[in-house]
């Protein structure tokens, strides 16, 4: 009896394996996941920058948009926005105009 035991107890914790392996792998791959970056590494970008160096040291951004707005000057000016959290739970707002990183605004 005692062995009989053991091999339901065995049968359901693979079972159990198996179906928690399977639940894994509709996990988005390691890139497409956003991690938090610290405030310091998010300062540390210079303005400037290109969206494609931003990326490689952020990482995926939380969400992203593209804005238009009037400059000081009266001409319009269109801005693609990454947003990144940081380890801290605030949300960064890094905005590039002609392709080069024009500002950054922590919230």
């Amino acid at each position: 009896m005692k062995r009989r035991v053991l091999g339901v107890i065995a049968a359901i914790g693979f079972g159990g394996l198996l179906m928690g392996q399977a639940a894994c792998s509709n996990s988005p791959p390691p890139e497409e996941i956003s991690h938090p970056n610290s405030a310091s590494t998010i300062r540390s970008i210079p303005l400037g920058s290109s969206e494609k160096t931003v990326r490689s040291k952020l990482g995926k951004p939380s969400d992203e948009g593209e804005f238009a707005s009037e400059g000081g000057d009266g001409t319009g000016v269109e801005e693609k926005c990454l947003y990144y959290d940081d380890e801290d739970f605030d949300s960064w707002q890094l905005c590039f105009a002609n392709g080069k990183l024009a500002r950054r605004d922590r919230s």
